[in-house]
Order: C-alpha cells, then structure tokens, then sequence
C-alpha cells in the first residue's frame, strides 16, 4: 500500500545524529518519509514560513537555542506537530517538554528504528487529538453565545393592539434553533411579523436565522417596500446559502391596524386565515424560497380588510409535518380544526395549545424539527 510520503522538518545539529535518523526512517517500507534537515531553530523557523510540514522533529540543544526556550519559539510560531529529542533521559526536561505542548519526546539514547516510528505516531495522534479537543471547545463556545444570543433576541411574543391579540414563540428541536419569528412596529404605521424556517436544524442552521433577523430589521428600518424586502434578504443571504448548503422560507406581512388590511410576501413559506365560517384560506408564496436562486424577485400580495373573528395562524413546518407513530402527518386540516374549535381561547393559549397538541400527536418520539407558530386575532 502507498502511503503519502511524511514530510517531516529535522532541527538538529548534530550531523552523526541527523544522518542515524535519516537512515533509520529510509528503512521503513510501511510509510515513506521526506526528511529535510537544518542545524539552527533559526533556520526551522524560516523554513516553516515558506513551507509545510506534517511534524517537526527537533533537538532541544541547538547553537542557537536551548532547552524549553526552543519549544516556546516553535510553539509561537506554528501549530505542526513536535517531536522532541533530547539527550538526556534523567532530567524533568522531557516530561516538562509534554506538559508546555510538545506532541511526545526521545531520548537519544533510546533511539531505534522501531522507538523513532512509534513516537511519530503517538506525537501525529496526540496532535490530532488535542486539535480535536479546541475545535470541540470552541464549537461549544459558540454554541454558548449563539444560545444566549437566541434567548435575548428571541423571546415570547405577546402584543397588546387594540383590535388585535398577537401571540407567537419557537420551540427548539436542539438547543438552538433555525426557526425565526418576530413581530415589531413599521415605519409607515403598521405592524409587521415574520415567521421563518432555516433547512435543517441546529448550529449552522441558527448561523443562518440569526443573519436574516438582522437583515430584515435594517431592511424594514430602512423603509424598503414589502415587496423588495425579501428580493434584497434573498440577495444579502445567498453567498451564505450556498457556502453552507442551506435554504430558507420566510413570510413577512405588515397589518394596517386602522384599515384592518395585511399585505405580505413569501418566499415560499405557506400560512393560513381561517376565516369566521372556519373555511382555511393559504397565503401562498409570492416566489421562490430563499438561497436558492439569484436575482429572483420575490412580489407581495395585498388582502381585503379582515373581518372580525379571522385567526391568522403563521406556522413553520415543524407543526403540519409532525408525524404520529404510524407516520400519519399532522397536517393542515388537523390544524384548521383544532384553531376553529378552540378560536375563543387567547392567542397565547391557542399558541401554547397547539405546540402541545402537535407533541401529543406525535407520541413518545422525539421532537425532530423546530416549531414556531405565531397567531394573529381579529377581535
């Protein structure tokens, strides 16, 4: 089996000591090594900068540094594997050597073609293990933020209009969510809400909404008509879309309070008036998904006034494709009779209820997709 050849950076000034080395990888048939040495740390170092390197094997007495001094300007300077030498066996250098990072050490005196692989490889594995370790760590850090980024931006929505009972809130399938709901006052008057649902879920997901959050804020501060906001959101985002596999439906609308009007856009994200009689009417999309395709406008449709008793219900997914144990789905219908058969209640109530009813249809399986729902009443 061909292995790719280990390029491997010797700092070692002793020229016997170099070429023993040398000669006892080149005797290896298993994995083949490129060995390139240099006698100076100062020259190591140079050489890190114009090259790369799969390990670092270097002495700690070298003409131009000493002892740990060495592993401190390695360290500083490049994140490569070292392999420590040393010539003694009896002081607490090498130990001391491990614990400010080096991968693993060799003493001279033990070195043999079998001990000088082995350390190569425990020093690779170690290396990998301890990058494995930050990037968990740092992922979890950012897990951490977003979290509470996601807990400060994204609370429960209770709106007091008059004329109006507005409700809405996410419930997370994971930590963290790639849904996104929102309801806030317009320049021009109105009120606005969005609902949103990232593909997937989790971290990169969450990346994603806490992106379109922003953007539609600024968008809408800035006054840009219903009916270009999610043209510009699907521009601002699609480099992000496409570098992280992911897409998004989002409904905006804006409700004139007075005139009882609601003018919306989707981009592809399906919500629902259930009329006083109980019919279901669809508020379909007005284009595309976002993330999906550049330069594709996405227009807006305007609604005649809305009668008193209509429930505006502004759901993600994860609700209508809740599936029960026998992979039945939640659906539409399901949905349009549980809100007219329960219309009196709040719209917090009705919010809460129907997270809980769609929980219930599932049984004892685990959540798999975020759930946001926010509800709008004509009083």
């Amino acid at each position: 089996m061909n292995l790719k050849a280990l390029r491997i950076l010797l700092i070692e000034d002793d020229r016997l000591d170099a070429e023993l080395i040398e000669e006892m990888l080149g005797r290896r048939l298993e994995q083949s090594f490129d060995i390139e040495q240099v006698q100076r740390l100062s020259d190591g170092l140079a050489r890190l900068e114009t090259d790369e390197f799969d390990l670092i094997l270097a002495d700690l007495a070298l003409p131009d540094s000493i002892g740990l001094e060495t592993l401190k300007r390695l360290h500083k300077n490049t994140d490569t594997p070292i392999l420590v030498l040393t010539g003694d066996n009896e002081t607490d250098l090498p130990t001391l050597a491990v614990r400010q990072g080096a991968d693993d050490y060799l003493a001279k005196e033990d070195l043999t073609s079998d001990t000088l692989v082995r350390a190569i490889r425990f020093a690779l594995e170690r290396h990998a293990h301890r990058r494995t370790e930050k990037e968990l760590t740092r992922a979890q850090e950012q897990f951490r933020i977003i979290r509470r980024i996601q807990e400060r931006l994204l609370p429960n929505i209770d709106v007091s209009i008059p004329g109006y009972d507005i409700a809405g809130t996410i419930y997370p399938a994971e930590h963290v969510s790639g849904d996104y709901c929102d309801v806030f006052s317009m320049p021009n008057g109105c009120v606005g809400f969005v609902v949103a649902d990232v593909s997937g879920h989790g971290l990169s997901s969450s990346h994603l909404m806490l992106e379109a959050r922003a953007a539609v804020r600024a968008l809408v501060h800035q006054s840009v008509p219903l009916n270009n906001i999610l043209t510009c959101l699907n521009e601002l985002l699609f480099d992000d879309c496409l570098a992280t596999g992911h897409f998004l439906t989002l409904f905006i609308g804006q409700l004139d309070p007075q005139l009882r009007q609601l003018e919306y856009a989707s981009g592809g994200h399906m919500v629902y008036l259930i009329h006083p009689s109980g019919r279901l009417e669809r508020l379909g999309s007005t284009g595309p998904a976002l993330g999906l395709l550049r330069d594709r406008p996405v227009g807006s449709r305007r609604l005649p006034p809305l009668e008193t008793g209509t429930v505006l219900v502004l759901p993600t997914d994860g609700i209508v494709e809740t599936l029960s144990c026998e992979k039945i789905l939640f659906g539409i219908e399901r949905l349009r009779q549980f809100v007219v058969q329960n219309r009196l209640l709040s719209a917090r109530a009705l919010v809460d209820k129907l997270y809980q009813a769609a929980r219930d249809f599932a049984g004892q399986q685990k959540q798999q997709d975020d759930i946001t729902c926010i509800v709008v009443k004509i009083l």
